[in-house]
């Protein structure tokens, strides 16, 4: 599910100038992806699973002006927004036969460290995704 997660975010505009990668916390620019594991929210008669699957999206970009942190701010509620959007839209990652996606939700993103040389910063931004999981998946 990660990799689907992944290849969905690559459609994000405010993404698509940066390299994306799964679980790469050297990367000098761009966004990684991780994953948070996932929870059982609810089990319903027919043995169908409703599940919240988190993921942390870290964006990395020059910081060192006020100008740029503005922007790369900007970027993350441009992201946010995108992935709420998706959400109304019902266009959802590709999770496999017998998980149905229900919604993204996300927390607003923010400057979550700065380097010590002052240039450049990481950004984070926690996201949900909501589905349900039935049939042949249930054994997995």
């Amino acid at each position: 599910m990660l990799e689907a997660m992944l290849d969905f975010l690559a459609l994000c505009p405010s993404l698509a100038d940066m390299e994306g990668e799964v679980d790469y916390s050297e990367m000098e620019a761009g966004w990684t992806l991780y994953d948070g594991g996932e929870e059982l929210e609810q089990v319903y008669w027919d043995g169908t699973r409703r599940k919240k699957h988190s993921y942390s999206l870290e964006v990395r970009a020059n910081s060192g002006s006020s100008g740029q942190r503005i922007q790369n701010a900007q970027r993350m509620k441009a992201i946010g927004d995108w992935l709420l959007e998706q959400s109304e839209l019902e266009q959802f990652p590709e999770l496999g036969e017998g998980r149905i996606p229900l919604c993204i939700q996300c927390q607003s993103g923010a400057l979550g460290v700065m380097d010590p040389d002052g240039i450049s910063g990481t950004y984070h931004l926690q996201l949900y995704l909501i589905y349900e999981e039935r049939g042949a998946s249930l054994g997995s």
